[in-house]
């Protein structure tokens, strides 16, 4: 695997999240996106609604007064987000807010099933799959963005709504009536825009202004999309719901980056100014290497390659390892210094694994995902230096779990599998190159199960290589079974 199909499948990854394409524009915040877009859309379908009245202008200003008390007044809010796919409806996202705190539930697949709970200026993420959940002060994305109780759910629902729908495209505004709901008059705000048949329909009170349920549905040739929300406002949430105890260890990033920050006061070794900080080993034989320096510049010295005393051979991960380039988080900084890891797999996986590991370095750009270019073939060599290797006892270094990379381990083992794969199969290993790739596409039944099918492919094809027909055809099947597969 390539540099370039790295990308690929995080950005095929970033596709899968449904929610991203309703971003504000003007400002980016990745957070938002998962903690605060759905919980923002409720508010935003009343700003909508008060659009309607744009004629006088006089009119407007009270129309949008009124909404803004109507919704500042709301002690609580709970929304449903349902998603149509495979032919049903499945809900994608629960939103809940109360007291100034906010939890965001997100279901877009079992194995990422979590939730997100903002709770004063910190965010817990808790993820099902996992033994811990993480706790980390709200400054570490890029742009922080204001707490709620100081910038209000009206603010969230005037930026939100700027871009609800691609708004900023020209389409059509009406108002419809509607059968009452629970005693109460309604009327729906009907928007639409011809040219790509979309639509949106917002049910609200029209006693209170607050929006009881939208629809929304939008196709663009090959481009498709139909969702549905429901809002409940006022009613009282269980203070369960916004707990910091959840009955399992809370990992406090804070906390963990300072002590990670003593362990590592010494560096290994000091190449320019990066600064080697760990060497480790894991069970299928990868070598994981941490760097830190103030700022990684346009060409630090980086670990380019290495050779060890075991008998394998090795190939560098596609992309240096770094949170940012999954959630828009600063990059993690201990004591002081940016951290990246740069990976090394070994060809075999059951071979003893190395004590002594070589590491050539050369200065080329650190390669995060989505963020730079190839390595090309310019950079200049380094020098070589040994370590004597730590070993850990799970797939990945202990110290990922401090540098916020729960969510990247989740697609980070099938990719160390694919890349294997990869490399065994240029070095004419097929029946282990195939077998790498299916390994691969197990462990992405752990993330989006439907990216195996790629993985599945290639397995078919390096089993036809080495004279495995009925393999290939086995391979073949499950990839077409997964490539349908909306998962």
């Amino acid at each position: 695997m390539n540099e370039n199909e790295i990308s690929r499948l995080m950005d095929q990854y970033r596709e899968q999240l449904g929610s991203c394409s309703k971003v504000p524009a003007a400002r980016k915040r990745p957070f938002l996106t998962w903690q605060r877009g759905t919980v923002a859309l409720a508010a935003s379908a009343v700003l909508v609604g008060a659009f309607v009245f744009l004629l006088p202008e006089d009119a407007a200003a009270r129309a949008l007064k009124r909404v803004g008390q109507a919704v500042k007044s709301m002690r609580s809010m709970q929304m449903t987000n349902n998603h149509f796919r495979n032919g049903k409806w499945t809900t994608l996202s629960r939103a809940y807010y109360q007291g100034a705190m906010w939890r965001q539930e997100s279901f877009y697949n079992t194995p990422l099933e979590c939730y997100f709970l903002k709770h004063g200026n910190q965010i817990l993420t808790n993820y099902k799959a996992l033994p811990h959940a993480t706790l980390q002060d709200i400054a570490v994305f890029d742009e922080g963005w204001e707490v709620p109780e100081d910038m209000g759910v009206l603010e969230y629902a005037m930026e939100y709504a700027t871009n609800y729908g691609n708004v900023s495209e020209e389409r059509e505004i009406s108002l419809k009536e509607s059968p009452p709901y629970h005693g109460n008059p309604t009327y729906k705000i009907v928007m639409t825009r011809s040219n790509t048949n979309y639509r949106a329909e917002i049910l609200v009170d029209g006693i209170t202004q607050l929006p009881i349920s939208s629809e929304y549905s939008f196709v663009d040739g090959a481009q498709s999309e139909q969702s549905k929300q429901t809002y409940t406002f006022d009613e009282d949430l269980p203070n369960e719901l916004f707990s910091l105890d959840i009955g399992k260890p809370v990992v406090d990033l804070t906390k963990e980056q300072e002590k990670l920050g003593q362990q590592w006061a010494r560096p290994l070794a000091e190449v320019g100014t990066t600064k080697v900080r760990d060497v480790s080993v894991t069970p299928d034989g990868t070598v994981w290497v941490a760097v830190s320096a103030d700022s990684f510049g346009p060409r630090p010295m980086m670990p380019m390659s290495i050779t060890t005393d075991a008998k394998s051979d090795y190939v560098r991960f596609g992309r240096d390892i770094d949170v940012s380039a999954v959630w828009g988080k600063k990059r993690a900084r201990i004591g002081g210094q940016e951290v990246l890891v740069v990976g090394f797999i070994a060809s075999d996986p059951e071979a003893e694994l190395p004590k002594k590991v070589m590491v050539k370095f050369a200065d080329r750009s650190s390669l995060t995902p989505g963020f730079s270019g190839s390595i090309g073939t310019t950079a200049r060599s380094g020098p070589i230096y040994s370590f004597i290797s730590r070993r850990e006892s799970s797939r990945f270094p202990d110290y990922f779990v401090t540098l916020d990379l729960d969510h990247l381990c989740f697609q980070l083992w099938p990719q160390v599998n694919s890349v294997r794969g990869d490399f065994l199969g240029k070095q004419g290993k097929y029946m282990d190159a195939a077998r790498s790739y299916e390994l691969a596409a197990k462990g992405y039944e752990g993330f989006i199960k439907r990216l195996g099918a790629r993985e599945m492919r290639l397995a078919a094809e390096f089993y036809v290589r080495a004279g495995r027909p009925d393999l290939a055809a086995k391979a073949h099947e499950r990839s077409a079974e997964l490539n349908g597969n909306r998962k």
